[in-house]
């Protein structure tokens, strides 16, 4: 089931070590258990781009996906998300490139032990899931 508000925009935050505040929208997912399984947070709309932040302890239906790329696309009206991830985080890596990411910049030294931020942009025409 899809479910929004405060408490899945701090779900998400709570994981990607950011601080809620009024300009964050999310999308979440809960189980049939009632457990939240997945959810983006979404800030810094400017009207063509908006930056993604994700958290996902299992995988929701396709479904959920679909919404995703509804309200990115069709509600916003953006042509490009933004997703900016640390090097050593793998898993969110390989699961954004799934999603039709492509690396867009690297900031060398900018993450916590020196490590990189990796810049990630999805264009509109680029969006795998939208249709999962």
């Amino acid at each position: 089931m899809i479910v929004t508000g405060t408490e899945v925009v701090q779900w998400v935050c709570d994981a990607t070590q950011g601080a809620p505040h009024s300009g964050l929208s999310s999308i979440g997912w809960v189980d049939s258990s009632g457990e939240l399984i997945a959810a983006l947070t979404f800030e810094n709309y400017s009207g063509s781009n908006v930056f993604g932040h994700q958290r996902i302890v299992k995988n929701p239906p396709r479904g959920f996906w679909r919404v995703i790329a509804k309200y990115l696309f069709e509600q916003l009206k953006v042509k490009r998300v933004t997703a900016i991830l640390d090097e050593g985080n793998i898993k969110s890596v390989h699961l954004v490139k799934r999603m039709g990411f492509k690396q867009e910049a690297v900031m060398k030294g900018a993450a916590p032990d020196d490590r990189d931020y990796i810049v990630f942009v999805m264009w509109e025409k680029d969006c795998l899931f939208r249709h999962w």
